[in-house]
């Protein structure tokens, strides 16, 4: 319970690692404000939390829409008297798009359409935050490093989010900044026999970022001072969590087929 008293507020949560991030929040003791357009999605991690005893409100909102945004931050603070952590991860899934001038208007569709997810409740939770000295999580990719051939319109859009974080610290430096580039995960982007294989469980990647924002709050050390922008791209396994991990890294086709996994934004 290291996140006792502190608010979360979690965009694109109603499935893969939104939804993980936001059942580890709860798991610490955070309140958890649910953002996602999904209405089932989004109630399916509330009943979670509350499953496990944590406690957590869904909001259906476009956080790319100024007037939802709004409504979201008096949520948020009614809900839980104060925001603490705001984790942009709000996302659509990227298709294939070669890069060619047939791609171009899809191209800047895509990014401008995904960017506003995350600069816009960005802009305007930052001075509410800044006050709290509280918390910016950015879920990025390792596809920054290791770009994809086909997924150059992601893969600049999620540079383009870490930039705006990079700037956001400068602008309001109370705040404590994570990026988080996990590699593939076990959702429904990598639901395939070939994909699935080496892919990491979300629970995993979950638990270290709450790990590095509650150690932030715990430590208050030189290397997480307020203004800093961290990035975490080393997610080694967690046996308590990974139970099933050895299975997946196997090329069993069988489990790979019969697997289940959710949206990841």
């Amino acid at each position: 319970m290291r996140l006792a008293k502190k608010v979360a507020l979690v965009t694109g949560a109603g499935s893969g690692i939104g939804r993980a991030i936001a059942i580890r929040f709860a798991a610490e003791g955070a309140a958890v404000v649910v953002d996602d357009v999904n209405d089932a999605g989004g109630q399916a991690t509330v009943d979670e939390v509350e499953r496990q005893g944590g406690r957590a409100w869904f909001y259906h909102a476009d956080v790319s829409d100024e007037a939802d945004v709004k409504r979201l931050i008096d949520l948020a603070v009614d809900q839980g008297g104060r925001l603490d952590v705001l984790v942009l991860n709000a996302c659509a899934p990227p298709a294939s798009l070669s890069i060619s001038a047939a791609s171009t208007e899809h191209f800047d569709a895509y990014i401008s359409e995904n960017l506003r997810l995350a600069q816009r409740p960005l802009a305007a939770f930052l001075p509410t935050l800044n006050s709290s000295r509280g918390a910016v999580i950015a879920v990025s990719s390792s596809a920054v490093d290791d770009p994809p051939p086909d997924w150059a319109h992601y893969v600049a859009l999620k540079q383009a989010v870490e930039g705006i974080v990079h700037a956001a610290s400068r602008a309001f430096a109370n705040n404590f900044y994570l990026i988080a580039r996990p590699s593939k995960l076990q959702t429904s982007w990598n639901d395939t026999p070939v994909r699935v294989l080496g892919a990491i469980p979300a629970d995993r990647v979950a638990a270290h970022i709450i790990n590095r924002v509650a150690n932030n709050w715990q430590l208050r050390s030189e290397s997480l001072r307020p203004g800093h922008v961290e990035v975490l791209s080393d997610f080694p396994p967690l046996p308590a969590l990974d139970h099933e991990a050895s299975a997946v890294q196997k090329p069993d086709l069988t489990f790979v087929v019969s697997a289940s996994f959710t949206a990841e934004p």
